[in-house]
């Protein structure tokens, strides 16, 4: 059970360190998208962290490839087989990675110019928007799914409870 945010709020002693950089592949095509969404990748790296522990997640890696809308809808386009951009992808692999030890749970994909849209439609901050996609494509590596109403609104409320956290709400 992830830990309570007043908890996590209060406690002065929560540490905000930065999770070491090869824990993270991280790709970027869109570096120019990231400065615009207001984002960089040491602040994406820090709050990883920080998602990470809330979803007490331990011993694991992922790879993250920022990208535009063009190269995510051929990736939604092969995999889901919808013909069109989305705003996060994620590819669950839950496996050991012989090198480190770590469990790699997976890829996430994130299209800048979709946050973008959507920050403009929801009148969201570009950067809540990014680190909400993050974050719901984080759990879905974790196993997380919302197949029904009820896992729909457990998933979201937890994901808008880590945006707390990370003060993006």
């Amino acid at each position: 059970m992830p830990m309570k945010l007043k908890k996590m709020k209060k406690n002065k002693n929560v540490k905000r360190k930065v999770m070491n950089e090869e824990l993270l592949n991280f790709s970027c095509g869109k570096l120019a998208g990231l400065k615009k969404i207001g984002v960089s990748k040491v602040k994406i790296i820090s709050n990883i962290s920080l998602i990470f522990q809330f979803l007490k997640i331990k011993n694991s890696e992922f790879s993250l490839n920022i990208c535009g809308d063009a190269y995510i809808k051929k990736l939604n386009s092969r995999y889901r087989k919808l013909d069109k951009p989305t705003d996060v992808l994620s590819f669950r692999m839950s496996e050991i990675n012989e090198e480190t030890g770590r469990n790699m749970l997976g890829d996430i994909v994130i299209s800048v110019d979709t946050v973008m849209k959507q920050s403009k439609k929801y009148d969201e901050k570009p950067a809540t928007e990014f680190y909400r996609m993050l974050i719901h494509g984080i759990q879905h590596l974790t196993g997380v799914t919302h197949e029904t109403e009820r896992k729909y609104k457990k998933m979201m409320n937890e994901n808008e409870k880590i945006l707390k956290i990370l003060d993006y709400n």
